[in-house]
């Protein structure tokens, strides 16, 4: 079996953009997900919100970078002639679009509580 020579990769850092468009929201809310529950013992003993809202804010904005790229990788795919790749970086960019908005909403959700409520309760 050979190689099928259409499906070639025309720029030597589309499958890393591709990568970490769909890779960088999901891990930033695990990541959010496990400093959070890690800094609630230190706060609790008299630390500072200060670092929990802050590793909100910086997963936050890790999550919306994702989809940045993801709406690079799809303006990009789009103006590309009409070729396998192009149909692959199309849908792994709308993909990961859509994993952008939802983990960005998801660490929105975890992040308003905070506001709120006593992470010490």
């Amino acid at each position: 079996m050979g190689l099928d020579p259409d499906t070639s990769i025309t720029r030597p850092g589309e499958i890393a953009a591709e990568s970490a468009a769909l890779l960088l929201p999901p891990v930033a809310f695990l990541t959010n997900l496990a400093v959070a529950y890690g800094l609630v013992d230190p706060v609790c003993l008299g630390g500072s919100r200060l670092m929990l809202l802050l590793a909100h804010g910086v997963c936050l904005l890790a999550a919306l970078a994702g989809g940045v790229v993801a709406a690079r990788v799809l303006h990009r795919a789009v103006t590309l002639p009409p070729a396998p790749s192009r149909s692959r970086s199309c849908f792994i960019g709308r993909a990961a679009l859509l994993s952008s908005g939802l983990f960005t909403l998801v660490i929105l959700a975890q992040w308003i509580p905070e506001l709120f409520v006593d992470p010490c309760r």
